[in-house]
């Protein structure tokens, strides 16, 4: 969504007088302020929007719901930039400039707001080698990452202990418990298969 900002002069802007270039210069200038202050308040809008999916990837998993797990996570690996730009395409004069701008400020500090509040940083977030040829990487929101991919979801059950659980298409929809050692370098994880000793790699 832009505002259009004329780049030829029309017959009506093609003016002689000093007072009437000025005018509508002022008004150009005008309308690329506003341009800009709207594309960084979308951009905030996104940022916004991906957290909020990521909240719900994590419900839909912990439910079981691994169709809409899949749907959400697809979205957010590479859809979410064409979905935005749909979303934010509006028809000309449906919205007072001064409006839309205020709306926008409403999500901005909502986002502040959230930015502030969140919580420490969890003992488990890092990378880890599962010395199988795997590195995965535990997220702050709670995910488990492996080559740039969601795999799945890790939870706090009590100090120093976790749940794990994997999407169906990485690892037909299995869990493991993890705990971390007291050194926050080591930690083991236990499946209903194996055990496994996992290695921080700290960068």
């Amino acid at each position: 969504m832009r505002i259009c900002v004329a780049q030829e002069a029309s017959d009506d802007d093609s003016f002689q007088s000093q007072v009437a270039k000025t005018a509508v210069a002022k008004f150009d200038e005008r309308l690329r302020f506003l341009d800009q202050k709207l594309q960084e308040q979308i951009a905030l809008a996104e940022k916004t929007l991906r957290s909020d999916l990521e909240s719900a990837l994590s419900e839909a998993v912990e439910a079981k719901d691994f169709a809409e797990a899949n749907r959400i996570s697809a979205l957010l690996d590479s859809k979410l930039k064409a979905f935005v730009e749909e979303r934010t395409k509006t028809n000309p004069g449906t919205d007072g400039d001064e409006q839309q701008i205020a709306k926008l400020k409403e999500k901005l500090a909502e986002l502040e707001s959230r930015e502030q509040s969140k919580p420490p940083i969890d003992p488990v977030v890092g990378r880890w080698d599962y010395s199988n040829g795997n590195v995965c990487d535990y997220t702050q929101e709670g995910f488990v990452v492996l080559r740039g991919k969601r795999i799945g979801l890790w939870a706090k059950v009590e100090n120093n202990q976790y749940l794990v659980a994997f999407l169906r298409t990485f690892a037909d929809g299995s869990s493991e418990e993890l705990m971390l050692h007291p050194d926050g370098k080591h930690a083991t994880s236990v499946s209903s298969k194996s055990s496994v000793q996992l290695k921080r790699i700290v960068q």
